[in-house]
C-alpha cells in the first residue's frame, strides 16, 4: 500500500485539460498484445525520455509492498508512479506519458505500452465508480465546450471528488474553467497514491464526453457540466481480453472447486442448516435436483441412502456433523437445501 502523504508541490496533472487535443485522434491498440511486465522492465523502453525515472520506479515499488485493492505490487505501483511529481524544472512521468497518449503519431506510444499495459490492468481491476468528479484549468474554454459538443479526452484523467481540491490549484483569482463530470466508471486511487489525501478519481484514457451545459456563475469564473457517454466506437482497446478475462475465471473456479472437495473429503464437516428438514434427493438424467426419479436404479439408491444411520447430531439444533459414513452425494444435497433455505429467507 502507498504510503506517503504529502502534499504536492505541482499539480499540473489536475489542471491540464486545454492541453487535450481538439482534433479526433486513431484509437488506441495494439499495447494490449503485451505481457505484464514487473514495473522495472515495463518503464526500460522510455528510461531515456524521463529523467529520474529509475529512482521513482524504486519509490513506487517500497511504497507498495502490501498493495491494497487485490492488486499486485507491480500494478499498484505502476498507479504510485504516475502520481510522483518530480522537481518544477524536471517533466514528471505523467506529464511525458500523457503527451504521448495525446499525440497523433500513435507509433510514437509503442515504448509505453509496456507501462500502459500494466498500468491499465491495475485501473481495470479496481471498482468503477458512478460519482460526480472534478477538474479545471486556467483561462476559459466556455467557447470549446459549447452545449451539446462532443469531446474525448486522450490522457489520463486526475479529477477529485472535492471542489476544494481542485479549486485550490487553481486559485481563487483569474479566468478558469471549473468542469463537473457525471462519470460512470471513476477509478478511485487514493490507496495507491503519493498523494493520498487528494481524493484522486482517474478517467482512463479515450474517455468520451458530452457538454451538458455551462454557465458563469462570477466574473472569470466558468463551470462546464460534463457527462461521460459510450463512444460511437471503441476508442481504447481493454486491457484484458475477453478470452483472458474468461482464462482468469475459469482458473479461479477450478480453484474453488479444489477447495470444496478439500472439504468435503475431511473427516467431520458442520453444515448450518436452520432447522430445515432434509429429504436426499438423487439427480435426474439432466442434472437437476427433482422429486421425481428416472429409473428404479435410482429409486433403489435412494432406499438404500434411507436404511444408513442417520448423520449424528451436535447439541445445537442449527447444525449437523457429517461423518465419515455419509456420501458425498449427501453433503452435495444438505449444503443445496441450506443455500435454496437462505435464499428463500
Amino acid at each position: 500500500m502507498a504510503k506517503a502523504t504529502a502534499s504536492p508541490t505541482n499539480t499540473e496533472r489536475f489542471v491540464d485539460v486545454s492541453n487535450e487535443p481538439r482534433k479526433k485522434l486513431l484509437p488506441i491498440e495494439g499495447y494490449e498484445k503485451m505481457p505484464l511486465l514487473a514495473l522495472e522492465e515495463a518503464v526500460k523502453p522510455v528510461l531515456h525520455l524521463v529523467d529520474g525515472l529509475s529512482s521513482r520506479v524504486w519509490l513506487a515499488k517500497e511504497n507498495c509492498e502490501v498493495p491494497a485493492d487485490n492488486l499486485t505490487q507491480d500494478e499498484s505501483a505502476a498507479i504510485h508512479l504516475y502520481t510522483l511529481e518530480w522537481s518544477p524544472d524536471k517533466r514528471s512521468f505523467y506529464n511525458v506519458f500523457n503527451q504521448t497518449l495525446r499525440e497523433e503519431h500513435r507509433h510514437k506510444l509503442i515504448p509505453w505500452f509496456s507501462y500502459l499495459k500494466l498500468f491499465l490492468t491495475a485501473l481495470h481491476k479496481l471498482p468503477s465508480e458512478k460519482c460526480v468528479v472534478w477538474r479545471g484549468v486556467k483561462g476559459d474554454l466556455s467557447e470549446q465546450y459549447k452545449k451539446g459538443t462532443k469531446h474525448i479526452w486522450w490522457g489520463v484523467s486526475s479529477c477529485s471528488e472535492a471542489l476544494g481540491v481542485t479549486d485550490s490549484f487553481l486559485g481563487a483569482h483569474g479566468t478558469r474553467t471549473l468542469f463537473s463530470i457525471e462519470c460512470y466508471d471513476g477509478k478511485v486511487i487514493n490507496k495507491h497514491s503519493y498523494y493520498q489525501s487528494e481524493s484522486e478519481i482517474l478517467l482512463m484514457p479515450a474517455t468520451y464526453f458530452e457538454v451538458v451545459d455551462q454557465s458563469n456563475p462570477a466574473n472569470g469564473l466558468y463551470i462546464v457540466h460534463l457527462r461521460q457517454k459510450s463512444p460511437p466506437c471503441v476508442l481504447l482497446t481493454p486491457p484484458i481480453s475477453h478470452e483472458e478475462g474468461n482464462y482468469t475465471a475459469q482458473k479461479e473456479t477450478s480453484k474453488l472447486s479444489r477447495q470444496i472437495d478439500d472439504k468435503i473429503e475431511e473427516p467431520a464437516i458442520a453444515v448450518p442448516m436452520e432447522n430445515v428438514n432434509v429429504e436426499y434427493k438423487t439427480k435426474p438424467s439432466q442434472g437437476r435436483l427433482s422429486t421425481e426419479y428416472d429409473t428404479p436404479t435410482q429409486q433403489q439408491e435412494l432406499d438404500e441412502e434411507k436404511q444408513k444411520p442417520p448423520a449424528t447430531k451436535s447439541t445445537s439444533p442449527d447444525i449437523i456433523h457429517i461423518t465419515k459414513d455419509i456420501t458425498d452425494k449427501q453433503v452435495h444435497l444438505l449444503h443445496k437445501r441450506t443455500m435454496m433455505k437462505k435464499a428463500g429467507n
